[in-house]
């Protein structure tokens, strides 16, 4: 018996770090959050549709290891898309967050980490959040503009 429970509170102690890395989002890295934030469907024939969203917010929370985003937390930034789906947080420190989004219902979250020592990426113009329907919430950059 004496055994058996030390065998499984070894393979709890070997398991248990293997399963927080995995809980672990993927961060996008960014030297400042902006863009434009659009809703994307597929197009029949291969493609995708996409729609600005104007007027829809988005909330920025802090990114703590095994704490869930969003739900009984309050944002530490807002921003609100224009008429084109752009949108600018300002005066954000660096750090891990989450971007979140609701639409439709639904709630968009993805992992960014802010870093203004990171080289510029892209302009805001140029910079693409994409939501869908399956829930995804990914970012892209804008080929031209």
């Amino acid at each position: 018996m004496k055994m058996r429970l030390t065998f499984c509170c070894l393979w709890l102690m070997a398991i248990v770090p293997v399963l927080s890395a995995q809980s672990s989002p993927k961060f996008v890295s960014f030297d400042r959050l902006c863009g434009e934030l659009s809703f994307v469907t597929p197009v029949s024939g291969g493609g995708m549709d996409s729609e600005q969203l104007s007027d829809v917010k988005l909330e920025l929370y802090p990114w703590e290891e095994g704490i869930a985003c969003c739900r009984n937390s309050h944002p530490f930034f807002t921003a609100i898309t224009d008429k084109e789906g752009a949108f600018e947080f300002k005066n954000v420190d660096p750090g891990r967050y989450w971007l979140a989004v609701r639409y439709q219902k639904r709630l968009f979250r993805l992992a960014v980490a802010l870093d203004a020592d990171q080289p510029v990426s892209a302009a805001c113009g140029y910079r693409l959040f994409e939501i869908d329907a399956k829930g995804h919430f990914k970012t892209a950059l804008r080929s031209e503009m």
